[in-house]
């Protein structure tokens, strides 16, 4: 695996809370986890956190869908939401988290988009990253 540059990355991690701890999580997570092997305009469904993540109305995420198009649906919704951040279709959808929302394409990626967990240990939270590495924009050839 090559070294991701942290142009061409975006890394987004879910604890389950806001209490401090005593050793912080890493700003770039090296451990990229699992490639989702996801197309263009897919949804990898079901992608089980570990923990409890507390989601808008007081409900509680055990699992998220991953679209290719960078961002995470809090529950399950196989619709990749193609393409760059249709304000409308984002305050009526279901909730998500869109870091990177725009018309990612993986197949030119020599990468990909990743999914990993990490259990709670003594000092730190458990927590999961999505990272997108190395996925140029749909048309384009150098990744963000």
């Amino acid at each position: 695996m090559h070294a991701p540059s942290i142009a061409a990355i975006l890394a987004l991690s879910l604890v389950p809370s806001l209490l401090a701890q005593t050793t912080p999580a890493p700003c770039f997570e090296p451990a990229l986890g699992v490639n989702l092997g996801l197309g263009d305009d897919q949804v990898s469904q079901g992608n089980a956190l570990g923990f409890s993540f507390p989601g808008p109305g007081n409900t509680v995420v055990t699992a998220i869908d991953i679209s290719s198009n960078g961002f995470i649906w809090l529950g399950s919704n196989a619709n990749s939401a193609c393409c760059n951040g249709y304000v409308p279709g984002f305050l009526t959808d279901m909730p998500r988290i869109a870091p990177f929302w725009m018309d990612l394409y993986p197949p030119a990626s020599t990468s990909g988009v990743w999914f990993n967990t990490f259990p709670a240990t003594a000092t730190t939270l458990a927590r999961a990253v999505v990272t997108w590495d190395q996925i140029p924009e749909i048309g384009m050839t150098t990744p963000f």
